[in-house]
């Protein structure tokens, strides 16, 4: 199981391929060496974009935010103002975001925390139920050299 227990997922929709791939060139300069350690510092375990190819004739990013907790998140705000929204401004996009808290999880036993994936498959379910329910059965069996974390319940951030 990772350390994670607070995720920030969102995705951009651009007008053409060139405003994309200026955000991409913008969010590659905001988020430099040393930028990026101020959000570790605060508790950014992991920033993930991913380009949405699935999708015809859409220019769409996906980008996922990874908190150690609430605390974490509250710290990486301010920085995500000063040092990501200001690099990303006046680009036409669609933002759609959501947030999380990790109620299941696996992790292959290959995965390395700092090592890139080639190919990346985001499967998500999202259910709304009173505090008492419990999910549904959503794994039957595991692929080979997987481990399966379930993560307690947690009450999500205020």
């Amino acid at each position: 199981m990772t350390a994670t227990t607070l995720i920030n997922y969102s995705t951009r929709d651009f007008a053409s391929k060139e405003d994309l791939e200026l955000y991409l060139e913008r969010q590659d300069a905001a988020f430099s060496p040393e930028v990026t350690k101020l959000f570790t510092d605060a508790g950014m375990l992991r920033r993930v974009v991913t380009r949405i190819w699935n999708k015809k004739h859409t220019f769409r990013v996906g980008i996922v935010f990874e908190y150690r907790d609430q605390a974490a998140f509250e710290a990486c705000k301010p920085l995500l103002e000063k040092h990501y929204l200001s690099a990303v401004e006046g680009l036409a996009t669609q933002v759609f975001g959501s947030r999380g808290v990790v109620l299941h999880e696996f992790v292959s036993d290959e995965f390395q925390g700092n090592t890139p994936s080639t190919f990346v498959l985001s499967y998500s379910i999202a259910w709304v139920t009173s505090p008492q329910s419990t999910p549904p059965a959503l794994i039957t069996q595991l692929p080979a050299k997987c481990s399966l974390s379930v993560a307690p319940k947690t009450k999500g951030p205020a």
